[in-house]
């Protein structure tokens, strides 16, 4: 087994995902275990949430977020299978917006924060989990959070 890591530019857009792709296709026979970053810029977008979040704007919140799903959607949308994605990553979004509207009016403690930011990795590895399964890859996307602390 090889570990096959993609940062934020590897995972962009969906070019950048079906070059991912071809890549993990190449890397086939020795099983990779495909880790990948949340796509670029996705990262900043959550640490302005979070700002949005301590100031309090409701209706901010739910642009940001919505803003967020949409370019996952757009991303998503662009590739084979990436449709499969967008079910989870529309209850993820549900699920982080109502922990977002129940932090209104105050900083994130530290757990909300990580739980916060790590929503990018989490959004993005289900694209691509579904885009590999639309290219004829087998992929079974897992959450990390099950097993790290």
């Amino acid at each position: 087994m090889i570990v096959c890591k993609f940062g934020g530019t590897s995972v962009q857009d969906a070019a950048a995902i079906t070059r991912l792709a071809l890549i993990v296709a190449e890397r086939r026979a020795e099983h990779p275990l495909v880790v990948v970053s949340a796509l670029a810029k996705v990262t900043d977008g959550l640490l302005r949430l979070g700002e949005t979040v301590r100031l309090g704007d409701a209706g901010a919140i739910n642009d940001a977020l919505d803003a967020l799903l949409q370019r996952h959607d757009v991303v998503a949308s662009a590739l084979p299978g990436g449709e499969m994605a967008l079910p989870a990553l529309q209850e993820d979004v549900a699920t982080l917006r109502d922990r977002m509207q129940a932090a209104r009016g105050r900083a994130l403690a530290p757990a909300e924060r990580d739980f916060l930011l790590g929503q990018g990795e989490i959004w993005s590895s289900r694209v691509v989990a579904a885009a590999l399964e639309g290219v004829g890859l087998h992929a079974e996307w897992f959450d990390v959070r099950q097993v790290m602390v």
